[in-house]
């Protein structure tokens, strides 16, 4: 399994139980391209394993560390995922609100364990960008739940 290395634990940043690498900052832009379109690139290192990243923006307020999560996402390789083209990178930075975004790492191989800690992590922080309610797709999975009971119907109507 490969892993981070945590040479000073001083300078990572623990959630929970799950020890990140220290929080750096995280600067994504787009690399020019000739005859083609930019090509979306990090100046910041992201490896390119499967793990956790945690998404922060520096906040005095917050203990031990001050860094408030704003983010936190698993993902099968972290290079591809920690990109400016993510789905939630304007989510980020409206809630930076103009201030420096900073990521943290945590090395996971199982995509089973990733999802656990990643579910457990945004449970207890409730990271501000992982929140989302969309109500259509609340419907659609209420529906594929209440037909994929078939006949083990749990209640008459």
């Amino acid at each position: 399994m490969p892993a981070f290395p945590i040479r000073n634990r001083q300078r990572c940043i623990r959630f929970l139980d799950v020890w990140f690498t220290g929080p750096t900052p995280l600067i994504l832009t787009c690399r020019p391209a000739f005859g083609s379109v930019p090509a979306p690139f990090s100046t910041t290192y992201v490896p390119s394993c499967s793990g956790l990243y945690a998404i922060m923006v520096r906040d005095a307020a917050w203990r031990p560390q001050p860094y408030r999560l704003i983010y936190i996402g698993e993902a099968g390789n972290l290079a591809e995922r920690v990109v400016r083209s993510h789905e939630k990178y304007e989510s980020w930075r409206h809630a930076a609100g103009g201030a420096q975004l900073f990521v943290a790492f945590h090395a996971v191989e199982g995509t089973l364990i990733r999802r656990v800690r990643e579910k457990k992590l945004i449970e207890h922080y409730e990271p501000e960008c992982n929140k989302t309610f969309n109500r259509n797709a609340l419907a659609v999975r209420s529906l594929v739940d209440l037909y994929s009971y078939g006949p083990n119907w749990p209640f008459h109507l």
